[in-house]
């Protein structure tokens, strides 16, 4: 009778230590890894939430062309009340040696999200200062508004053009005013700001002589500025 061999037990060979301390570190560079990505989701909804609700004082400009007229807007698009506020607005014929219209405006105090609107009519006060009616009115000027919260005013450069012959000069016809708004050109004031009778060359060239926005200020200028009409 044949003996039976034995099998031999198959014993696995013991994990060396460097496998194992390879897999440990794997599993702290996904732990860590993790951590990081979870940081950076709560750091942007930090930001975003903080830059929503925090917002400091602002205001925004805006001229708008309404079935009644022409409305220069002043909106306080901060976070905070607006204090102290005023705004100055001037315009002028092309070569006028002085404006057609200056105003002066103290305005309220205006909490957030609230705005003031003050009614110009260009035509008229340009017929006061000798406009003649049968010929087309082309009005410069500028915006400046500030207040007590605010470092520095705002300050907005315009052209506006009354046509009195249907698309004679279509490149400021108001028919062209997206939603009624005119392109406004920011820049730094005083020292930025365009001289009584001089042509603003903004959103067109309308003079060689004429003002236009330096390259900082066209920059500035993409970033909304004017207040979304309601």
């Amino acid at each position: 009778m044949k003996k039976g061999r034995r099998k031999a037990n198959k014993t696995l060979p013991p994990k060396s230590s460097n496998s194992t301390a390879v897999s440990r570190i794997d599993k702290v560079h996904k732990t860590v890894g993790i951590a990081a990505a979870l940081l950076t989701i709560v750091t942007t909804v930090g930001i975003y939430i903080y830059a929503t609700f925090k917002k400091g004082p602002d205001l925004d400009v805006g001229l708008r062309l309404r079935y009644e007229g022409y409305y220069l807007t002043i909106t306080n698009s901060g976070n905070e009340q607006l204090k102290d506020n005023y705004v100055r607005i001037v315009f002028w014929r092309y070569g006028a040696p002085a404006p057609d219209f200056e105003s002066y405006e103290q305005i309220k105090d205006l909490p957030p999200k609230t705005d003031y609107s003050l009614r110009i009519n260009f035509w008229e006060e340009a017929k006061k200062h000798g406009h003649d009616e049968s010929r087309d009115l082309h009005a410069f000027g500028y915006v400046v508004a500030s207040s007590g919260n605010i470092q520095k005013p705002k300050a907005m450069a315009f052209h506006i053009c009354y046509d009195t012959f249907s698309d004679e000069d279509a490149r400021c016809h108001p028919d062209t005013y997206v939603n009624g708004v005119v392109p406004l050109a920011c820049f730094d004031y005083p020292e930025g700001a365009p001289s009584v009778g001089q042509a603003i060359n903004y959103p067109d060239e309308f003079s060689k002589s004429g003002w236009v926005p330096s390259k900082t200020q066209m920059d500035r200028d993409k970033k909304s500025f004017n207040p979304t009409p309601r």
